[in-house]
């Protein structure tokens, strides 16, 4: 899949979504490409940032950040590591009665 970003001749910017740049150029000569806003046909590609695909580790670790923001949102306090260590740093035991 192909994501351009296109502009009218009214200088309109949307994107457009191609199998492929031979399914862009097609559209485009046949005249079944308009902006979305004016409906003009007179549309041009644009410079774009390339657009990298993630891997499955990489969507997953997205995931995981936005399920843990949800939960802060939600008002659940996140533990950090820090927290852990002076809890730890500051128990004493209480001292047995026997």
């Amino acid at each position: 899949m192909k994501v351009l970003d296109l502009r009218c001749a009214h200088d309109h910017a949307f994107e457009g979504w191609f199998a492929n740049e031979e399914d862009f150029q097609g559209q485009l000569v046949r005249g079944l490409l308009q902006c979305p806003v004016c409906g003009d046909g007179q549309i041009r590609k644009t410079l774009s940032a390339p657009r990298i695909q993630r891997s499955a580790v990489q969507d997953e670790a997205r995931r995981d950040k936005s399920a843990v923001a949800c939960a802060i949102n939600a008002g659940a306090r996140p533990f950090t590591l820090e927290k852990g260590i002076m809890r730890w740093a500051s128990y004493r035991p209480q001292a047995s009665r026997s």
